[in-house]
C-alpha cells in the first residue's frame, strides 16, 4: 500500500526536477485532478514517476490545464 506520505515525497521530487514554474503548476494540477477523480495513491505515484521520466528523458513535461 502506498501512503499519502509517499505521494507527497514523489510530488516533492517532481517539483525539484521540474524545469520551470509552469511545469510545477501543471504537476500540481495533474495530482489535484487525480485526487478529485479518486484515483489510488498507486496510480498517482506511477503517473508522477512517468511525468518525471518523460520530462527528464525527452523534455516533455506536463502542461497546465490552461495551456491545453
Amino acid at each position: 500500500m502506498i501512503t499519502n506520505e509517499a505521494v507527497d515525497a514523489m510530488m516533492s521530487a517532481a517539483y525539484m526536477v521540474a524545469p520551470d514554474t509552469p511545469a510545477t503548476i501543471a504537476i500540481g494540477q495533474m495530482v489535484r485532478k487525480m485526487v478529485r477523480e479518486e484515483e489510488t495513491n498507486e496510480v498517482i505515484v506511477l503517473n508522477l514517476a512517468f511525468a518525471i521520466q518523460n520530462g527528464l528523458r525527452f523534455g516533455n513535461w506536463p502542461k497546465s490545464e490552461e495551456d491545453g
